[in-house]
This record gives C-alpha cells, sequence and structure tokens, in this order.
C-alpha cells in the first residue's frame, strides 16, 4: 500500500508498506500515522536503537530527492525516525525481500508496477 502517490498514470511511486504490515496493522493509514509509531518500523542498526527507519532510495536517483524532501517536510527526524541508506537498487531491492522473507515491517520508497 503506498502512501503518497507522485505519478497520476501508469505507475505508483511513493513510500510504501508490506500488505501483511497493512492487514496486521489498520491503523496505519498514511504517512501521519506511520510516523506516529517509529517502534513499528524499528530502523536497522545499534546507533539506530529506538528510531524507525525510512529505506531511501540510492544515491543519484530521483526519487531520493523525494523521500528526502518527505522525510523533511513531515518532520521525521522530530518524531524519533531516520533514513536508512540502501546504497544500490539491490540494497533497496534486498530490504524489502528481507522484510518480506521474514516477515517484518518495512517502510519506503518504492514503485508499482516493477519487474
Amino acid at each position: 500500500h503506498y502512501a503518497v502517490e507522485s505519478l497520476s498514470e501508469g505507475g505508483v511511486e511513493g513510500w510504501w508498506i508490506p500488505k501483511y504490515f497493512s492487514e496486521a496493522h489498520p491503523e496505519i493509514k498514511s504517512i501521519d500515522d506511520a510516523l506516529a509509531h517509529p517502534e513499528l518500523f524499528p530502523a536497522p542498526g545499534m546507533e539506530n536503537a529506538g528510531k524507525g527507519g525510512v529505506y531511501n532510495c540510492p544515491e543519484g536517483w530521483g526519487c531520493r530527492i523525494i523521500t528526502t524532501n518527505l522525510f523533511k517536510a513531515y518532520g521525521a527526524e522530530d518524531k524519533g525516525w531516520v533514513t536508512v541508506e540502501t546504497g544500490s537498487a539491490a540494497g533497496l531491492d534486498g530490504s524489502i525481500a528481507k522484510a518480506y522473507e521474514s516477515g517484518d515491517p518495512w517502510l519506503g520508497y518504492y514503485w508499482a508496477p516493477t519487474a
């Protein structure tokens, strides 16, 4: 399920959470709802203990600008969040795949349709 729509035709891009997570947490219906609960989306790494993580696009991608600006506009850092650097397309894809394989929560930028 997406939280912010950027494309109006042909595809959807924005911040997503897994369907299994949205079904388990029907109260999360918007970015504001998600950002009110950083504990539900724990960021990886000991340095981020207790913070929520929003998975960002790799450096140089246009979606990195979108995510970074949305993160700032929503005051996410002040609400206990950090952006999670994925480093590459494979890193972004891998973060989602790992979450799905383990049934863990995930919040970050992605698009559909995708191959």
